[in-house]
């Protein structure tokens, strides 16, 4: 019979190995899953706020503001 690395170390050190494995895994899905609602509260929060202050926003800070008109080229002013 093979005898593995695994095989020789004591019942102890497996379960802690294994233990603290498990306990990686949970911690990595955990932040992972955390960071996903983050994200995703985050766009849903930050839409509702650029629409909310879009909504209260003066209408004259937003809209283009004429300064004047253009002043084409008439036919008075041909050589």
């Amino acid at each position: 019979m093979i005898i593995k690395p695994d095989d020789q170390q004591t019942l102890r050190d497996r379960a802690r190995r294994y233990v603290r494995g498990i306990a990686v895994a949970v911690t990595l899905t955990f932040a992972a899953l955390l960071f996903f609602y983050a994200t995703l509260y985050g766009e849903t929060s930050e839409g509702a706020v650029t629409q909310s202050e879009a909504s209260t926003a003066v209408p004259a800070l937003h809209a283009p503001q004429e300064t004047g008109s253009i002043s084409a080229p008439s036919a008075l002013t041909a050589h």
